[in-house]
């Protein structure tokens, strides 16, 4: 697997508000609310996510299992920022000859201003290292977050890059990424959203729920992602830690936010027109 030698990941994030202050009453109105009613991060926190991926390609003679791991730490930065630290494992296993196989791990981060009753502003990025049978591949992301909370409705979108570097070429590609997620109840999330990642247009559903036992802290969840030439879907299990007996509506707007960390695999391998062979894991011609 390639090296990446001095990775410097520089994380920023900025918010900048302004207001024509006619008085002393307005002044402190604005104060307000730029300081929030609760903390940007409820305290120290983190979650473990336990998942399988299952993969299929056009062109590709079989669909690819996958497994990975994601552990998260949040931090308080203040009271209006947090730092949130992602690392994981993955790997790709192929159920026939002529399919993707891939294993790599990787680490990403953010940094972000959040008022948990308006919203979250932040930057993001990560690196990914990964080694297969055709390849050996370094990954990329960084960009803008955000969210914007509507009682039980999450506004959610990401603007960024991503850079792959291996198989022989070197390749940046525009990430754009938007989703609407409903709580139907404090603990039980459904989610729909669009992206647009190496130069493919996905859809993508999901859901979690939260289950009712250890002090609230462990859920279930499931997503989907389709698009004209990759399927894919994703379960697993989520252990959260912090605060006891918590909503997770309330963890997902107080703690800690989404990892992107292994997004790529929905769209980083697909296989090629010709359905003959796939390419190596990296740019998609």
């Amino acid at each position: 697997m390639s090296e990446m030698t001095n990775l410097t990941a520089s994380l920023a994030a900025s918010v900048a508000m302004a207001t024509f202050i006619a008085g002393p009453a307005l002044s402190a109105d604005f104060s307000e609310r730029f300081e929030g009613g609760k903390p940007a991060v409820s305290g120290l926190n983190g979650k473990v996510d336990f998942g399988y991926m299952y993969l299929d390609f056009d062109g590709l003679p079989e669909h690819v299992n996958g497994a990975y791991g994601i552990g998260t730490i949040t931090a308080p930065v203040g009271e209006r920022f947090g730092l949130q630290i992602d690392a994981g494992l993955i790997g790709l296993y192929p159920t026939a000859a002529g399919t993707v196989d891939a294993d790599g791990g990787g680490v990403g981060g953010h940094f972000f201003w959040r008022d948990p009753d308006q919203g979250l502003v932040g930057a993001y990025a990560h690196y990914v290292a990964l080694g297969s049978s055709f390849a050996d591949v370094d990954l990329v992301r960084y960009g803008v977050e955000g969210e914007f909370y509507i009682d039980r409705v999450t506004l959610e979108g990401f603007a960024g890059a991503d850079t792959v570097d291996g198989g022989g070429a070197s390749e940046t590609y525009a990430n754009l990424d938007f989703g609407a997620s409903y709580y139907v109840t404090d603990n039980v999330k459904l989610s729909a959203g669009v992206r647009r990642a190496f130069d493919q247009t996905s859809g993508i559903v999901g859901a979690e729920a939260m289950l009712p036992f250890a002090s609230n802290n462990v859920s279930l969840y499931a997503n989907a992602q389709f698009s004209d030439e990759t399927t894919s879907v994703r379960a697993g299990l989520r252990v959260y830690f912090g605060q006891p007996d918590k909503s997770l509506i309330a963890r997902h707007r107080e703690d800690d936010p989404e990892s992107m960390l292994f997004d790529f695999a929905d769209t980083a391998f697909a296989a090629d027109d010709t359905g003959s062979t796939p390419p190596p894991p990296g740019p998609i011609d």
